[in-house]
């Protein structure tokens, strides 16, 4: 991991020193603004995704995951002409700077993406790359300070005020008014709590300028007015019975579970800056070992009797969405998605798609062991394969 030389992509078009309000109307100030006083949270909020997906390879070279030594047909274009790396987790993406788009202040996506899981080149919009500058399709969750005026923001990332809001009057603040003056997503009612996740970690379009991303969204408002989500009903990201099939989907994927239903948001299973948090997706606990923390089991029945071998994750979190590679995605309805509702669509992956019987099969199995009466813990099933997605 490189997170100890991640770069804080600060200013690339920001406000110069002093260019901001005292009082009124809170405007952005970037994430160095915050380490001051916060350097605790700041130093984990380092150590995250959130800090790391965009970055300079000229000053962080580690950051470079791209095979750019072997040969491709697919990719055509060289180390030289990335201006900044895009992604660290499934797949990473190029930003360059044409003569065009650096006119305007933005950037292209370079139209290959390497794949993390596969070390593979692949296309990315290849035929249309030059008409999707980065302000129109990604800035406004891949930068913090994104406005209608401004739409690469102030700083490159997912920094503090993309989940505290613009925090000038926090920081020249001072007394009672200083912690009144910025937001805390923690202490908000959990619904409007979790759109400050749901803002980025979803699908849908501006209100207004319909951009694929919420533009004068501050956190602690209510995001509907400004942002329509997709519905579930839209087959190029949802398979014909809601399951997602693609990334971006996890707060549509949450509205509809009993978690969004009685409170527990983003923010119970996640942190986004504490330290000492060993996995790249900031859970609080590893694994089942989260889940148990809530629906403690004493003593298992039925059906999680006979799954010594399996992971509440990899049953009620089933892999149907695609991020770089099909599977490499968990959805967030926190359902069991039974054999018999993929039988019609073989490629949709359920919460047996682990065992190597197929799906008619395992739904027999399914049926007897969820509708038997007693404990079913005698009952043997093939073992899971391994070393799948």
């Amino acid at each position: 991991m490189f997170v100890a030389t991640a770069v804080v992509l600060i200013g690339i078009i920001g406000c110069a020193p002093g260019e901001r309000e005292v009082s009124g109307t809170p405007t952005f100030v970037g994430s160095n603004e915050c380490r001051t006083c916060h350097a605790r949270e700041y130093q984990g909020w380092l150590e995250t995704l959130h800090s790391q997906g965009i970055q300079d390879p000229e000053a962080n070279p580690k950051a470079v995951m791209g095979d750019f030594d072997v040969e491709s047909d697919v990719r055509t274009f060289s180390l030289n002409d990335v201006a900044y790396i895009f992604g660290v987790q499934w797949k990473q993406r190029y930003l360059t700077e044409t003569t065009d788009s650096a006119e305007q202040g933005d950037f292209l996506i370079l139209p290959a993406q390497y794949n993390l899981a596969t070390n593979q080149w692949k296309p990315y919009e290849a035929e249309a790359w030059q008409t999707r500058p980065f302000t129109q399709k990604c800035s406004g969750c891949h930068a913090t300070g994104v406005t209608n005026d401004r739409l690469l923001g102030v700083e490159m990332n997912v920094g503090c005020e993309a989940c505290h809001g613009p925090g000038s009057n926090h920081v020249e603040g001072e007394g009672r008014e200083r912690p009144r003056s910025i937001v805390n997503p923690a202490k908000l009612p959990s619904d409007i709590g979790a759109m400050v996740c749901g803002r980025c970690h979803s699908r849908g379009s501006d209100r207004e300028s319909n951009l694929p991303f919420a533009v004068n969204y501050i956190p602690g408002e209510y995001l509907f007015n400004t942002f329509t989500l997709l519905e579930t009903t839209d087959t190029e990201h949802f398979f014909p019975d809601g399951l997602s099939k693609a990334h971006h989907l996890h707060y549509i994927d949450w509205r509809q579970s009993a978690h969004a239903l009685h409170g527990v948001t983003c923010m119970s299973c996640h942190t986004v800056h504490s330290t000492g948090v060993n996995n790249k997706l900031q859970t609080k606990l590893p694994g089942s070992t989260l889940c148990r923390s809530c629906h403690e089991m004493n003593q298992p029945t039925r059906i999680h009797a006979i799954h010594s071998f399996g992971s509440c994750i990899e049953c009620h979190m089933v892999r149907t969405a695609k991020s770089a590679v099909e599977g490499d995605i968990h959805i967030h309805t926190f359902k069991t998605v039974s054999p018999a509702e993929t039988v019609a669509d073989p490629n949709v992956r359920n919460s047996c798609s682990c065992h190597p019987a197929s799906a008619q099969e395992m739904q027999a199995i399914y049926e007897q062991t969820v509708g038997a009466a007693g404990s079913s813990a005698t009952r043997e099933l093939t073992p899971p394969q391994t070393g799948g997605s």
